[in-house]
């Protein structure tokens, strides 16, 4: 299973056994990580991605500010997930229409998970 740890996860909290288990080291090391959950924007308000919530302007802004703020202090890249593709398809399509995006264009190159596979691989070689 992609991402679960065998031996800590969720496999072992359901009681599953498996004859074959394979490991592989990850690409990244954990110096070069750092994973945070934002709850505050840096306005304060609350990051809460809640079906009631997500449509919320001031709630879009916030998090499209906020990560702004991330933009321009972290060196390197930056993974933004998302709860489903409805939440990131009406952040992006706020952000595209606040000027956010083109804010968040000029400090690193964005690009959005495709659904499909073959768009995938386009979106890869743009990120190339």
């Amino acid at each position: 299973s992609s991402g679960i740890n065998a031996e800590y996860g969720v496999i072992k909290e359901l009681d599953i056994e498996f004859s074959e288990v394979l490991r592989n080291d990850h690409v990244i090391k954990p110096s070069q990580a750092l994973v945070q959950i934002v709850t505050k924007g840096s306005d304060g308000e609350q990051l809460e991605s809640s079906f009631k919530n997500r449509s919320s302007e001031t709630y879009l802004r916030s998090l499209g500010n906020s990560l702004l703020n991330y933009f321009r202090i972290i060196p390197g890249g930056v993974l933004v997930f998302f709860p489903s593709y409805t939440a990131l398809d009406v952040a992006v399509e706020f952000w595209f229409d606040s000027n956010i995006w083109d804010s968040m264009k000029q400090l690193k190159h964005c690009h959005v998970e495709p659904r499909k596979k073959e768009n995938f691989y386009r979106s890869l070689k743009e990120y190339e």
